[in-house]
């Protein structure tokens, strides 16, 4: 792991004033005419010696390594205060975004307001949670010493942690080897990030509410549904995550430093939400799915800078997500400890993936108690899935549900996942970007067992997208028009499936590393 930047030791550092000179003087002089008068000489060469000998110890001696992440307990009356709490307490404070260095007031935590840590979990959740873990698909080794993007290895899996991201190269040759086109790959994704930028308010953040933002001027149109646009961390995290899945980071070089400002603002905006909610990262409007998206952005910037910066509010974050499951049915839905979905556990599941990865704390009883709930709502021996019971299989949740199954333990030869996998096949893509986001992923994983299916899959996929990408005017790059089916897009609106579709086309570097079968046997070692 790579060594924390310096702290900035400006504000630390003692200011000597001139009324503090004087005493010090008088003090000097008592001693010179008064003290070392009548010491012997021996003991004046002896104290000599013994500070020259503490002087140089302190010049030689290295300071220690710091220690690994643990888990910095959240407890659960903090969650609870979630239920209670006005979402119109604070406002959001603004600050100009601009090309300069960062404004104070966006500036990310000093990595002296890093707080020690405990781990959630003792050794008998430990115990009895390991067995249910193995995540040979998915997991990797991350021990604190190692730097997870200096890991690349090579493409046909072995590479760790967010490898694949770190050069245009290597996104590239991912693209290939999966059957893609790069060229085309990146010029939509390019596209989509550059329309994104363009809505980045002057908090830093991001919002569903088109008409805020001074660049759009009412030229893209709002969600239908007018339920989330105070929903400002899940618009933010929607926006910074194809950044991320495309290798820009607020620490980015050379190719991979284009968007440094922006990245470092919207991580800013969310990592401020985050300590001001005790890590209720949705406090000022929305719910665990924001939560979700919030703890996904922060964890990944975490762990492909290992800015100690974001070390705090990203682990706070998943802890808050760790505390508010449902202790009953192991599951997540719009509220802490509310009985689970389907669709809320898969994002809360990404959400601890992706802090998994990134070396922060996940108590592996956590994913014990949601593999509970992902059977109490499997039907055909795990191929299909329901929203919150066996009864009510669809498309859109087959696919979430069969990507937590790999999530927690499923190996690609696992007759049921193979079985659903082949029906999302036979679907298709279709214009609800939801489920076409979550059956590319299951597909990509599971290319080397059903080629075929992947090819097909792949073709339509990438044919409807390139399709329905705007292509002109301020709308371009975005997406809407043709992606509008689902629950989501009506109330996510263009900021969201924009999002999504980009996510889709990113799924060859954004998932291929994450899930490589030569990675690490268990979730949590």
């Amino acid at each position: 792991m790579a060594s924390p930047p310096p702290t900035d030791s400006g504000d630390l550092a003692s200011v000597t004033t001139p009324a503090a000179v004087a005493p010090i003087a008088d003090r000097r002089r008592w001693f010179g005419s008064s003290l070392l008068k009548t010491t012997p000489a021996w003991l004046v060469s002896l104290l000599a010696h013994v500070v020259v000998l503490l002087t140089m110890a302190l010049v030689v001696h290295k300071l220690p390594k710091p220690d690994a992440p643990r888990l910095i307990t959240a407890g659960a009356s903090e969650v609870a205060e979630d239920v209670t709490e006005s979402e119109d307490q604070i406002e959001i404070e603004e600050a100009i975004v601009t090309d300069q260095p960062m404004a104070e007031v966006l500036a990310l935590p000093s990595e002296s307001e890093v707080q020690d840590m405990e781990v959630v979990a003792d050794a008998n959740d430990l115990d009895a949670a390991r067995g249910s873990l193995e995540m040979v698909d998915i997991a990797m080794d991350f021990g604190a010493a190692s730097d997870l993007l200096a890991a690349v290895g090579t493409l046909d899996g072995a590479a760790a942690g967010f490898g694949a991201r770190t050069s245009a190269a290597l996104q590239s040759e991912r693209i290939r080897s999966s059957g893609g086109d790069p060229q085309l790959v990146n010029r939509v994704v390019e596209e989509s990030l550059k329309w994104m930028l363009r809505h980045q308010l002057d908090d830093g953040g991001w919002s569903f509410d088109c008409t805020t933002n001074p660049n759009c001027r009412g030229q893209c149109d709002n969600p239908e549904l007018q339920s989330h646009l105070n929903d400002r961390v899940a618009a933010t995290s929607l926006s910074l995550w194809p950044m991320l899945a495309k290798g820009y980071t607020h620490k980015g070089t050379g190719e991979l430093a284009r968007h440094k400002i922006p990245i470092e603002n919207g991580l800013a905006f969310l990592a401020r939400n985050v300590l001001e909610g005790r890590g209720n990262a949705y406090h000022r409007g929305g719910d665990m799915y924001s939560q979700a998206l919030t703890a996904v952005v922060l964890s990944e910037a975490y762990g492909m800078t290992h800015d100690q910066r974001l070390l705090q509010p990203a682990q706070l974050a998943l802890n808050f997500i760790m505390e508010a499951q449902d202790p009953s049915g192991g599951g997540w839905r719009y509220r802490p400890k509310e009985p689970g979905d389907t669709s809320s556990v898969a994002w809360q599941l990404v959400a601890l993936k992706s802090g998994n990865l990134s070396g922060l704390g996940v108590n592996p009883l956590v994913i014990k108690r949601a593999t509970r709930f992902l059977d109490s709502v499997a039907s055909d021996d795990g191929a299909a899935y329901g929203y919150n019971d066996a009864t009510t299989p669809r498309p859109s949740l087959n696919a979430a549900g069969l990507l937590c199954r790999i999530f927690t333990g499923w190996k690609q030869d696992n007759d049921a996942l193979r079985r659903g996998a082949m029906k999302l096949a036979q679907q298709g893509p279709t214009s609800d970007i939801y489920s076409t986001y979550y059956a590319t992923q299951v597909l990509f994983h599971l290319q080397k067992q059903l080629p075929q299916e992947w090819h097909s899959w792949q073709t339509s996929m990438t044919e409807m997208l390139v399709k329905a990408q705007a292509t002109s005017g301020h709308r371009r790059g975005s997406y809407f028009d043709g992606m509008d089916t689902g629950h989501a897009a009506r109330v996510g609106g263009r900021l969201y499936v924009t999002s999504m579709a980009t996510m889709t086309m990113e799924v060859y570097f954004k998932l291929g590393v994450m899930y490589s079968p030569q990675s690490a046997e268990e979730f949590v070692e």
